[in-house]
């Protein structure tokens, strides 16, 4: 632990040009900074900003009675009373990622961090990049979706970008353990709200872009920028952009070139990679080389790969033909295309996009060639305008659509699952709405086997959670598949 005072906080905001105004009565030791009233204490200040849905000033009083070391706030209207230590600064999110990189010594100038942004494909990339460095043996901390792997250790996280007061703490863990290299996903919530702000990345990928998060960035451009930010915030002259080429093609038509003068290396087009791969099923092959087998499914699968071998190459200075005689070794990406079941055909999907769900049905049609019956549903308090494309896509590309229960939340599920089938074009189309999702999940179960068909269950993937109104009750895709189809036995 390193011994931080308020008065050495207070130094480092101001050099970071974040303080208006601040009243230190009492210097203290401390130790983390929290967004929970509840969970400030002697050594934990406490941090205010306007949420999405809740303002936390209006917690200051609760975390007030805790006695923190500090509290540090946005709104000048809402000043704590004198009584207890306070900095009033001009963004306060701002304020809380440098706050805890200062607490915890700032760990990710002693680290080699790669960050991977992208609508689909970056928990994917995150996971096969610390796959190729456990087989190379090399220690490395991955962060994101799947949670924490501290060179095999791993524990679960809350979000794709932990906030800072986890962040930075789980750093430090791994600067302490020896560990130099670090692969974490970049969420553009993240990108917004200055998580990332004291990182400088080695390497930044991006790995995909679609639509997603419209009720957080309003438009396509807005989330598109959001995405590009870190290029201009978060990379040193040498750091390394590893992009796919159809994002510059389609969203970026005047190139990086207008916004970056760091290398680029552009991921899936032959005239662009450095090395090319031609993909066909589950394997690669490097030109003039013989072919790879992958434990990975379909080629947007393995574009994620591809992306992961280069970074690899940057951060090792390995040859890809090296790198390529250790995929056959890594292990599959949980619940990304993750077949739970050979009889019938399960496949379990983290698809929660329209782009990611096309992109899922139509490498299992191209790798199977049979029918599929989906299932699907839609998160409840998130982008209302994807449903409709989610359920148009469902329809074209699956014999039978099964529309059930997601994460509803605080939203009512039948408006959901209506919203899903007004997507529908073709008044022929199979469908049926059951909301229970195990009930959901036994009805393609049975449906898959009566008319031969894959088995497609989209949304949730490696989720081991269902969050119905203010409810997290446990529920994992695949568990349930595989007692549903033991119990048919």
């Amino acid at each position: 632990m390193i011994d931080r005072l308020t008065s050495d906080l207070l130094k480092h905001l101001r050099s970071k040009n974040l303080v208006l105004k601040a009243n230190i009565k009492n210097d203290r030791i401390i130790e983390n900074l929290t967004a929970n009233s509840n969970q400030s204490a002697k050594t934990v200040g406490f941090i205010c900003y306007k949420g999405v849905n809740t303002d936390l000033h209006d917690y200051i009083e609760d975390a007030r009675k805790q006695n923190p070391p500090i509290i540090i706030f946005e709104n000048a209207n809402k000043k704590p009373i004198d009584d207890v230590n306070w900095i009033l600064v001009s963004n306060a999110r701002k304020a809380w990622s440098h706050s805890c990189s200062f607490i915890n010594g700032l760990p990710e100038k002693h680290l080699e961090i790669t960050g991977i942004t992208g609508t689909n494909g970056k928990t994917s990339t995150i996971f096969i990049l610390g796959e190729l460095f456990r087989i190379l043996n090399i220690p490395r901390l991955t962060v994101g979706t799947l949670g924490f792997d501290l060179n095999g250790h791993i524990t679960e996280s809350n979000h794709t970008t932990p906030d800072p007061d986890v962040l930075y703490p789980i750093l430090l863990k791994a600067k302490e353990s020896g560990i130099r290299h670090v692969f974490m996903e970049v969420s553009s919530h993240a990108i917004i709200q200055h998580k990332i702000d004291p990182i400088n990345f080695k390497v930044y990928g991006f790995t995909s872009f679609s639509q997603d998060h419209l009720d957080f960035h309003k438009t396509m451009t807005d989330y598109l920028e959001a995405k590009l930010k870190p290029i201009t915030r978060n990379l040193n002259n040498d750091s390394q952009i590893v992009i796919s080429s159809k994002v510059i093609n389609e969203y970026i038509p005047n190139g990086l070139d207008m916004i970056t003068h760091n290398p680029v290396i552009k991921i899936g087009s032959n005239e662009d990679d450095e090395v090319f791969f031609s993909v066909n099923n589950m394997t690669i092959s490097l030109r003039g080389h013989k072919k790879f087998e992958t434990p990975l499914l379909g080629e947007y699968s393995n574009q994620n790969l591809m992306m992961s071998l280069h970074i690899c190459q940057v951060l090792t200075k390995k040859p890809i033909a090296a790198l390529l005689d250790n995929i056959a070794n890594i292990k599959q990406v949980p619940g990304r295309l993750e077949i739970v079941a050979k009889s019938p055909v399960v496949i379990v999907d983290y698809a929660h996009t329209p782009d990611a769900l096309h992109n899922v049905l139509s490498t299992v049609f191209s790798n199977f060639n049979q029918p599929i019956i989906s299932i699907l549903g839609c998160g409840g308090d998130r982008d209302q305008s994807k449903r409709p494309l989610m359920g148009q896509i469902a329809e074209k590309l699956s014999t039978h659509v099964i529309i059930t229960n997601d994460n509803p939340r605080s939203e009512n599920p039948n408006s959901i699952a209506r919203q899903i089938v007004g997507g529908f074009t073709n008044p022929s189309t199979s469908f049926l709405v059951e909301l229970d999702r195990y009930e959901a999940i036994k009805k393609g179960i049975y449906l898959a086997n009566l008319y031969q068909c894959i088995l497609v269950i989209a949304g949730k993937g490696h989720e081991t959670t269902q969050l119905i109104g203010d409810n997290s009750i446990s529920f994992d895709d695949r568990e349930v598949a595989k007692e549903i189809l033991a119990n048919n036995r």
